[in-house]
């Protein structure tokens, strides 16, 4: 009988209240000064595990915050989570939110003094990642600029969002925080995943065009590739140790939307740890 009570107990808990069985959520979004609509939470998995070297930190930027915990979860990952949600264009990261270094730096410490209170003790961010899907690569674009934070993120990973205006003096400060990234990605120093559909846009290039550039810059070419995966069906893919760019086949909304719903995978990839790291 106690058996049966604590099975209906846990099915009520995962309807109901699935994310307080799954880990812990922080909202921060007041604590940052955010205004109506925007959101920003902290994710602490229920069987994380802080490490003596420090916490590993993953910031993904754009997409409804229950499917990027979902995602977090899937990808199996030791780590801690903010999901971040500023608006729906690019320049709601770009050029408000993250056009000053301070409003990361704020971000960062709230995080940290946050997660130290939860967990009841001092800790460090050892590792730091960005992901974004869609429009939400305009807040990486505009963290990457900086010098700095260029050096201290991790990894970088875009799911079906990377745009850029078409004339070439934007192409080059549009696309150039991504190239710098992935060169180094391409040279084993930093890691960079990056996803793109076949969605058309008229008023710039998409993120299938953007990919095509950057891969140029990089002198690199992707394999013809049609296999499926758990993204979809593949256009082409390149991968390297810590580079790794596909395309798939889809030019709808809900092709766009899938490589966000799919995006667990771009987590994995880039927190799963490796030897000497």
């Amino acid at each position: 009988m106690k058996k049966n009570k604590k099975k209906l107990y846990i099915i009520y808990m995962l309807i109901f209240f699935p994310f307080a069985v799954m880990g812990q959520e922080i909202n921060i979004s007041s604590k940052l000064g955010l205004n109506t609509g925007q959101s920003a939470v902290i994710y602490i998995p229920k069987n994380f595990k802080p490490e003596v070297k420090g916490v590993d930190l993953l910031i993904h930027q754009h997409g409804l915050k229950d499917t990027v915990i979902s995602n977090f979860n899937k990808a199996g990952v030791n780590g801690v989570l903010i999901a971040l949600n500023l608006g729906s264009l690019s320049g709601d990261y770009d050029r408000k939110y993250f056009a000053t270094k301070s409003n990361f730096t704020r971000l960062i410490n709230v995080a940290k003094e946050e997660v130290e209170v939860n967990l009841r003790a001092k800790i460090e961010f050892k590792n730091i990642y960005l992901t974004a899907f869609s429009a939400g690569y305009g807040g990486v674009r505009a963290i990457l600029r900086f010098p700095e934070l260029f050096e201290m993120i991790k990894g970088t990973g875009l799911a079906d969002g990377m745009y850029c205006d078409k004339d070439q003096d934007s192409i080059k400060v549009q696309l150039d925080p991504f190239i710098r990234f992935a060169a180094q990605a391409l040279a084993g120093k930093k890691k960079f995943i990056l996803t793109h559909s076949e969605v058309e846009a008229f008023d710039y290039f998409t993120a299938e065009k953007a990919s095509e550039l950057l891969m140029q810059k990089l002198g690199i070419a992707g394999n013809s590739d049609s296999s499926i995966d758990y993204t979809g069906t593949r256009i082409y893919s390149y991968e390297s140790a810590k580079l790794k760019i596909t395309g798939y086949k889809g030019d709808t909304g809900s092709d766009h939307f899938n490589h966000f719903l799919k995006i667990s995978e771009i987590f994995r990839f880039l927190m799963k740890i490796e030897r000497g790291e």
